[in-house]
Order: C-alpha cells, then sequence, then structure tokens
C-alpha cells in the first residue's frame, strides 16, 4: 500500500512538472491561449449587454462602450500564438468588431439602421464565438 502511495505520488509530480514546464517550451499552450480569451469575452458580453440595455437612451455611449471592447478583444488576440486557437480567436475578433462597425452606425446616424443587417452581424459573431469555444474545448 505505501509503495502504491509513492508511485501516486511520483505520478503527480511528473504531471505537475509537465504541466509547468509547457509555458518554458517558448510557445503558448492552448490552455493559457484560451484562457486569456476567455476572459476577455467576458468584457465584451457585458459591454454587449450594458449596449443593448442603454443604446436607446445613449446611442454614442453604448456604441463606444461595444467598439472599446472591441478593441480590448482584438488586442488580445494579437497576443495569441496557440496555432490551435488562432484562426478561430481571429475570426471571432472579425465578426466582434463587424458588430461594433453597425452600433456605431446607428448611433451615428439612427435612421440608417438596418435591423435585418444588424440580426446578421449579431449570427455570425455567435458563429463566430462559437467555434471558438469548440476551438478551445
Amino acid at each position: 500500500m505505501r509503495h502504491l502511495g509513492r508511485i501516486a505520488s511520483l505520478t503527480l509530480a511528473s504531471a505537475l512538472l509537465a504541466v509547468s514546464l509547457t509555458g518554458c517550451t517558448g510557445g503558448q499552450s492552448k490552455l493559457e491561449a484560451c484562457a486569456n480569451l476567455i476572459t476577455s469575452l467576458g468584457d465584451v458580453t457585458a459591454s454587449l449587454n450594458e449596449s443593448a440595455n442603454t443604446f436607446a437612451e445613449d446611442p454614442q455611449g453604448a456604441s463606444t462602450l461595444v467598439a472599446n471592447a472591441a478593441e480590448k478583444f482584438q488586442a488580445t488576440v494579437d497576443k495569441v500564438t496557440n496555432e490551435e486557437v488562432k484562426d478561430a480567436a481571429a475570426e471571432a475578433s472579425a465578426r466582434i468588431t463587424e458588430l461594433s462597425d453597425q452600433y456605431v452606425t446607428i448611433a451615428q446616424d439612427p435612421t440608417s439602421a438596418d435591423a435585418d443587417e444588424l440580426t446578421a452581424a449579431g449570427d455570425r459573431t455567435r458563429t463566430a464565438m462559437e467555434k471558438l469555444q469548440a476551438a478551445c474545448v
């Protein structure tokens, strides 16, 4: 029994060492890339939710909020080097920026609002985020 505990301890130590050395290979781990992206996506989601609640009262402020979130997410994506998630992250960033551009256009000229295009941009953004989520699983 004592021998089994020693083997388990060595196995755990080896696994922890392997995980800790992941960052030492010079590359970014998938886990590290996704953790950074998920944190940033949380900010984007919060900004989108807040802007949806305030857009009618303050379209300029709401569009600025979304534009800032899109820029911050792009800055996070720019730091991704992991090949497994880089393309999905870039696509998500492009779709978030596209949605942000729709918000800005509508805020500047509410008569130019194209509900169908806004909905389509939202759908494309959701699809890109789902692909990013799948890449991070």
